[in-house]
């Protein structure tokens, strides 16, 4: 399966982070809804390219992911069909937490160690988390390599 996020539609592959240090976090913490709400693009050595508010094509809404005990999802956006309304793509997989990743699971209930989110941040209401795309995205010769996400918890 692939992460579908707001910004492109990529597939993603595991990343380090520079701390040495690696929180922990409780699944239980994960519980609900959480709404995008901006997102940091990085290039390959992690040199700050840019921010930008979470992306609400024709207004239908912004990327919205949503966990479980044993699923992950996500809901996007896609702009609008013939009678305007709005398309909506629905995107869900089991995952498992290890200390500050969320791995996915394919569609097999595999773990796949080289797909995963790290998570940056987690407390009652704010959610961030880190991805290295699994190739640079080129944009006007710009490398995009890594994404992190400011989420809100809406549920």
């Amino acid at each position: 399966m692939l992460f579908v996020m707001s910004i492109v539609m990529i597939s993603v592959t595991g990343c380090s982070s520079d701390d040495n240090s690696t929180p922990t976090f409780n699944k239980a913490d994960l519980f609900g809804s959480w709404e995008h709400v901006s997102s940091k693009v990085f290039d390959p050595k992690k040199k700050l390219l840019g921010e930008a508010a979470a992306e609400n094509k024709d207004n239908c809404g912004v990327l919205v992911m949503s966990f479980t005990e044993s699923q992950m999802g996500y809901v996007k956006y896609e702009g609008k069909d013939y009678n305007g309304n709005c398309i909506e793509v629905i995107d869900m997989s089991g995952y498992e937490l290890r200390g500050n990743r969320i791995y996915e699971k394919d569609e097999n209930g595999d773990l796949d160690e080289d797909v995963f989110l790290d998570i940056k941040s987690l407390n009652g209401n704010t959610l961030v988390l880190f991805q290295k795309l699994e190739k640079p995205f080129i944009y006007n010769g710009i490398a995009f390599q890594y994404l992190e996400m400011y989420m809100r918890r809406v549920k």
